[in-house]
């Protein structure tokens, strides 16, 4: 289960901030220093991990270490609810969509960061 969320990470990772590298390429850690990240793209990725795996990552969460890291990232997803639907089946990489300014669309979480407004994908880094 754990590889299928990190998997799914990737994947969201790679869609929401339109990176030009394979999936497999996602290193597991030092994610910030090794894909040149800044807190807008983080913030960005975070908001669309909500979206993904319906759940809300509370501002006292947010730090370099939850986002440099796929195992503790997947580890937090596990823990606030997310993973494999009921079924067991992980939802697809594709589950995640984006509206027309470029933030994800679909049920995602009631709270967290995407309810505060973040700063849209279209906004410069």
């Amino acid at each position: 289960m754990m590889q299928e969320i990190k998997d799914r990470l990737r994947a969201v990772l790679v869609k929401s901030l339109a990176l030009d590298i394979e999936l497999s390429a996602v290193p597991e850690r030092d994610l910030v220093k090794s894909l040149g990240l800044n807190s807008i793209n983080t913030i960005e990725f975070l908001i669309w991990v909500e979206t993904e795996f319906d759940i809300e990552i509370a501002d006292e969460d947010l730090s370099v270490d939850l986002i440099d890291d796929l195992d503790q990232l997947a580890q937090y997803v596990v823990e606030r609810g997310g993973g494999p639907s009921v079924d067991g089946n992980a939802a697809s990489n594709d589950s995640v969509t984006s509206s027309s300014n470029g933030t994800p669309s679909g049920s995602g979480a009631s709270g967290g960061i995407a309810a505060q407004g973040a700063v849209p994908a279209s906004e410069p880094a």
